[in-house]
């Protein structure tokens, strides 16, 4: 009786360890794991960073932190993709005086050219597109001139751009940097 408790018992104890080394080995295995797919995602979105910087010519920290803002306010950072392509594109096209463009940055009192006739940066050309969005009384005629301009189509573009108004983008940063958003 006892001696069959005290055999069953060591055996019981024998497997609990080789369990808990086992479950030890995976817990790291998949620890592992989960770090490498988060390196992985990190380095994809700083990839995704870089060639949105270097399309927009907007600054890779400012980048990231309108990034971080478009995310925390529920838009996709497609759509933070399409804004940083289209809008350069916009402003070219009305610096050369197509009728469709003109009339976009027109309707919204955003001139794109600064007063010696360089075109402005990219940047403060999205910020007052922000203010003018979250501005406007008619938010809806707002929303559809805006995207004439910026190219994003998502529901989250409105909520996103409009975070940006004012000193959101300056807030942003700020809580971009504190959670170690900037890339």
């Amino acid at each position: 009786g006892q001696k069959f408790e005290e055999n069953v018992g060591g055996k019981l104890d024998a497997i609990k360890g080789k369990l808990t080394g086992l479950a030890a080995g995976l817990s790291v295995g998949l620890v592992s794991r989960q770090l490498a797919v988060v390196a992985n995602a990190t380095a994809d979105y700083a990839d995704e960073v870089d060639r949105m910087s270097l399309i927009s010519g907007i600054a890779r920290d400012d980048v990231s932190t309108l990034g971080f803002s478009f995310r925390q306010n529920k838009a996709e950072l497609s759509t933070l993709n399409a804004v940083v392509r289209t809008l350069p594109k916009m402003m070219q096209d009305a610096s050369k005086g197509v009728a469709t463009a003109v009339e976009a940055f027109e309707d919204m009192n955003i001139p794109v050219k600064t007063v010696d006739g360089n075109l402005r940066d990219v940047l403060p050309v999205l910020l007052d597109i922000a203010n003018f969005m979250a501005d406007a009384e008619d938010q809806t005629g707002a929303l559809a001139t805006a995207q004439r301009v910026l190219g994003g189509r998502s529901i989250g573009l409105k909520v996103a751009m409009e975070s940006l108004a004012g000193d959101g983008f300056e807030r942003a940063r700020i809580e971009a940097e504190k959670y170690g958003a900037i890339i």
